[in-house]
């Protein structure tokens, strides 16, 4: 855990020194900062990540400035709730809301959006007034350090925005959630580890914020079109590599759990892992390689914690492979 009084301290100036207005400029800054130091967020996203270049300048770094720019309008024009009503006496009451920050937010991210979803998170916890430990996934750590640099240059005083890198259960996450001095806790992550935090805060009743693990299944009826049925859960699971060659396993929350019907003597399942193997470059071909902007797509640690988890999936009717520039699981 980073020093106990230096976030406190942060919290104190965050409060009572930091007003509306001046959040939401630094948090302009803090988006500015993102994007003068664009090149160097995209590299790390990609290293991390395995994403196309293409991706991670379009999408990922583009979205971590714009939740900065978004929350701090917001925070500038959020209203209050207010009424009116009457007393005993026969005159009237004004009833008002006031909010007040929360104090020190424990955030966790995980490895499939590392940067656009700790932007998510941290952006709006700051315009609100509160400090933010974060701890990255040990997977896809880099961005989250380099937010911190973009911090210092946006003028956010120390204690503010802090940055601990380490695992999950024994290590950084869960000593996170328990720590007394952290207020809240926002997770995006695996079900499990969400109801582990659930638990580890039970006792001080911390509020948390939670979007947890899980596929959106696809179903396939026995009277459906194959053929369509086939190309659209493909394309459904595979969309992105359409556009840049970033697939399910890197991203996570593409459906593919499904189930099927093969009373017509169909095998939807050995259909749709051809097109999968089609949209998916040829491990040797460099020139396919570089024209998709990618060179893996598996983070290294994920690979090995599947290939220890499935063996060499030869039970499973899949096959893993280490390519020379990365790691990518192959139908």
């Amino acid at each position: 855990m980073p020093d106990t009084a230096l976030y406190q301290d942060g919290v104190r100036a965050s409060v009572t020194v930091i007003g509306v207005r001046e959040r939401a400029t630094r948090l302009h800054k803090v988006a500015d900062a993102i994007e003068k130091r664009f090149d160097c967020f995209v590299q790390a996203e990609v290293a991390d990540t395995g994403k196309p270049v293409s991706l991670a300048s379009r999408l990922d770094v583009p979205r971590a400035a714009a939740n900065f720019h978004v929350f701090a309008d917001l925070v500038k024009m959020s209203g209050l709730e207010s009424f009116q009503t009457e007393t005993p006496d026969g005159t009237h009451a004004l009833n008002y809301a006031v909010r007040k920050p929360l104090g020190v937010v424990g955030v966790i991210t995980p490895w499939n959006l590392p940067l656009l979803l700790l932007t998510w998170k941290v952006a709006p916890a700051l315009a609100c007034g509160n400090a933010v430990v974060v701890k990255p996934s040990e997977e896809t750590p880099a961005t989250a350090t380099l937010l911190a640099e973009a911090m210092q240059d946006a003028g956010i005083p120390s204690g503010i925005y802090n940055v601990v890198h380490g695992f999950g259960p024994g290590s950084a996450g869960e000593f996170l959630t328990q720590h007394p001095d952290v207020d809240a806790v926002t997770f995006t992550g695996e079900s499990r580890t969400g109801a582990a935090i659930m638990k580890a805060v039970a006792p001080t009743v911390k509020p948390v914020s939670f979007e947890l693990g899980g596929k959106n299944a696809a179903i396939v009826f026995a009277d459906s079109n194959f053929e369509e049925a086939v190309n659209g859960f493909a394309d459904a699971v595979f969309r992105a590599i359409k556009a840049g060659f970033l697939n399910a396993v890197s991203v996570g929350f593409s459906p593919i759990k499904y189930a099927f019907s093969e009373e017509d003597g169909r095998t939807f399942g050995v259909d749709f892992l051809q097109h999968a193997h089609d949209f998916i470059v040829h491990p040797h071909d460099d020139s396919r390689r570089r024209a998709c902007g990618c060179e893996h797509a598996v983070p290294r640690a994920r690979f090995e914690s599947r290939k220890a988890r499935f063996g060499d999936g030869r039970h499973l009717g899949r096959r893993e492979r280490a390519l020379r520039a990365g790691y990518r699981e192959r139908p």
